[in-house]
């Protein structure tokens, strides 16, 4: 596993990133609602959201000393180990290595359980002779000494803190079928006792919780294949000799030589040689794109064709590969507000099953005078009853869900974003780089004085060329292409979706949007719309009309936001002629149109559709688009792969194709129903199987398989997403 290099952590929650927390023996929805409850307790703290099927808590706010934190933990009946003093690559290595480590624990307890409990069957007169009866105690006994043992720990800590979890409710229910047992055997209170239903529901509680486990690394397989990406080991240029060394070694400005069919151990620039090179991992593109000397690599792409010498510019964790494993994880490790629902009834949940379980015992015990019946009752509702279901319900329908999303280029900042994907009925495209391919071109120059075309582009162009505006590097690269040279300004300012003013050679020249001139100069003609205007010293000197072609695939993408019942709309700086072609050939209706709109005026549009109830997505390039994003119920940022990390958005689209958009939406979709049927599977479990282990139809060991099967189903069901069905457009 390659280690990426170590952070800094400062202890200052408002300057450093949400505190990360490791937190072992939560087996249950309820452990997790003990652990937020504790850390929200804690002065300081703004949020705190604990993930079962990660093990892992994150705590937001102002909080001086994250001590406080392990030690409320640790108070409420569980361990805590603090993770932000490694890096983020290093705390998911550790939490995979311990999952392994768990999950092999728990398959040698399956094998233990197994050898008894066949052990006890094989010799059926065992249990008609007073010896067999004897050794069958004795196997039990043992059992529940060791396969046992950690229920009894855990429950004893939830006791100690006046709570209850699964630990306490499968404590006390083996512990009562074997003490029935016992008290069987000393006093004959019955003919037989129930030492193979604790051994049963031992085994089969044990069983679940290891396929559990099994089935949970699955749904978290995201991250550690991101993991796998970069190589352990590169090969360094010193001088004319070849070094190999660990990944982690590696220094920015050190020459890497990376062979065909090995991975780029750092983000840098090729200095030498030539090749393609595969980047789906960060764009969910298949096809390779070329790579020649002076082109920058991404870290966990892979080299192809040639042999390239590549100069390390970033390293370790400021990878964008490091970047994008921080928002998987982000991601997986937060909550969609449809798992508070789960968290409310877990909190109760186990108390009141062990009240449900001592009316049970005395209930049978008044009407039937039986107290082997009564014991089995009582023991059979304790089994049955599953707070783990509620707990993974949420969380392991949202791992799947991140990492497909992560395979085809869509990565969400955190759950939240996937439910209100969900929810969508009213979608704004920003126009430029997102419904076009935002590589505008200079199809027309215009004079309205004594300047020569030459001279309006060359006064532009100077002025634009400290802009990263589509519309301004278009300008500047036409005039580059036709060998003209232009000055440096000496000041230059950007007026927010407008233009730019600059001071170029003396003189004032100001370059954008029609607005701008006329708010700083005088009127301009009717008739005269479109374009980029020039003025300088406050005279009108001409203008330059560019083209942008829609994206291949903008029509059809349009089509099938359609066909999911969404209203498209689109907002654009653009004059209103220019964005109506748009849309015309893009499919997008007239009413649906705005245009000629400020960054301000487009969050405007955003904040009425939202006002006037519908559930708003924004779909921008994450920089310009910025008050837009934040103003929807869901901001989805057009970026590129390698600044996927940077963009605003509670949802990253790295690809550039648009289709990813109807696919995450789709996914998006296809997730919260998963979530609404874990939920619905988990409550309607527990509804219908307590009170019929409550009539005693049910006995222990059919109620501990059955409990068993609840989290697994839970789990299964949301690894169907991978299925593919969400992803028929």
């Amino acid at each position: 596993m390659t280690v990426m290099r170590h952070q800094a952590y400062t202890t200052d929650m408002e300057k450093a990133e949400p505190v990360s927390l490791k937190v072992d023996g939560m087996r249950c929805a309820a452990c997790v609602s003990h652990v937020e409850q504790a850390l929200r307790l804690v002065p300081g703290v703004d949020e705190a959201s604990v993930n079962l099927a990660t093990g892992r808590a994150l705590v937001k706010g102002t909080v001086k000393d994250p001590v406080q934190l392990e030690d409320a933990i640790e108070k409420a009946g569980y361990h805590a180990t603090l993770l932000n003093t490694q890096s983020l690559v290093d705390q998911l290595a550790q939490l995979e290595a311990d999952r392994r480590q768990e999950a092999t624990l728990h398959g040698r307890r399956v094998g233990l359980c197994a050898i008894i409990a066949v052990t006890m069957m094989l010799v059926p007169w065992w249990n008609r002779h007073p010896v067999g009866e004897m050794i069958s105690l004795g196997l039990a006994i043992i059992l529940q000494a060791t396969v046992g043992l950690p229920f009894y720990v855990g429950a004893w800590r939830r006791l100690r803190e006046g709570s209850a979890d699964m630990d306490t409710l499968v404590a006390v229910g083996t512990s009562a079928a074997l003490g029935y047992s016992i008290a069987s055997a000393i006093i004959d209170i019955h003919s037989h006792g129930y030492a193979h239903d604790s051994v049963m529901v031992l085994g089969l509680v044990t069983l679940g919780k290891w396929l559990e486990l099994r089935s949970r690394n699955s749904a978290g397989q995201a991250i550690h294949e991101l993991l796998r990406l970069v190589p352990n080991t590169a090969t360094r240029v010193v001088g004319n000799k070849f070094e190999t060394v660990s990944a982690d070694q590696i220094m920015v400005r050190d020459t890497l030589l990376i062979r065909p069919g090995e991975s780029f151990p750092v983000d840098g620039t090729v200095v030498n040689g030539s090749s393609t090179v595969d980047q789906s991992m960060l764009t969910g593109e298949s096809l390779p794109v070329e790579r020649t000397i002076g082109q920058a690599v991404s870290a966990g792409t892979v080299n192809l064709t040639g042999v390239l010498y590549v100069l390390a510019d970033k390293v370790g964790s400021d990878t964008v590969l490091a970047g994008i494993i921080k928002l998987v994880d982000q991601a997986q490790s937060s909550k969609p507000a449809i798992a508070r629902l789960a968290d409310r009834v877990a909190a109760r949940f186990v108390p009141i099953v062990l009240v449900l379980s001592l009316m049970t015992w005395i209930g049978h015990s008044f009407w039937s005078g039986d107290s082997g019946s009564a014991w089995r009752a009582a023991v059979s509702v304790l089994v049955v009853a599953c707070p783990c279901a509620m707990g993974l319900a949420t969380p392991t329908a949202v791992m799947v869900a991140t990492g497909i999303g992560a395979k085809m280029g869509a990565f969400f900042r955190h759950a939240q974003g996937i439910e209100e994907a969900s929810r969508v009925d009213t979608i704004f495209f920003d126009k430029t780089g997102t419904i076009t391919l935002g590589k505008p071109h200079v199809v027309a120059i215009e004079r309205t004085s004594s300047l020569s075309i030459e001279e309006i582009l060359r006064w532009s162009a100077a002025a634009e060329q400290t802009s990263q505006h589509p519309w301004a590097q278009a300008i500047v690269t036409h005039a580059i292409e036709r060998g003209i040279s232009f000055p440096m300004p000496t000041h230059s300012r950007e007026v927010a979706g407008a233009g730019v003013v600059a001071q170029v050679a003396g003189k004032e020249v100001v370059v954008g949007k029609r607005s701008l001139l006329e708010s700083l100069i005088h009127s301009i003609p009717m008739g005269h719309d479109d374009g980029i205007f020039l003025a300088i010293d406050r005279e009108w000197m001409g203008r330059i009309l560019l083209a942008d072609q829609p994206r291949p695939s903008s029509r059809s993408v349009i089509e099938q936001l359609h066909h999911l019942g969404m209203e498209v709309q689109l907002l654009t700086g653009d004059s209103e002629s220019v964005a109506q072609n748009v849309a015309e050939l893009v499919g997008i209706p007239a009413e649906h149109v705005h245009a000629s709109l400020s960054p301000a005026e487009k969050e405007q549009r955003v904040q009425q559709s939202r006002a006037a109830g519908k559930h708003v997505a924004m779909v921008g390039d994450g920089i310009n688009d910025a008050p837009a994003l934040a103003a929807a119920n869901v901001g989805i940022a057009m970026g590129q792969g390698t600044d996927v990390a940077k963009q605003a958005g509670d949802i990253v689209l790295s690809s550039p194709d648009l289709m990813v958009l109807v696919r995450t939406v789709s996914l998006c979709r296809a997730t919260v129903a998963k979530i609404k049927q874990n939920l619905f599977w988990a409550f309607g479990y527990n509804a219908i199987l307590i009170p019929l282990a409550a009539a005693g139809y049910l006995s222990p060991t059919l109620s501990a398989a059955a409990m068993a099967a609840s989290s697994i189903s839970v789990v299964a069901n949301s690894l169907t997403l991978r299925w593919r069905w969400w992803d028929r457009s």
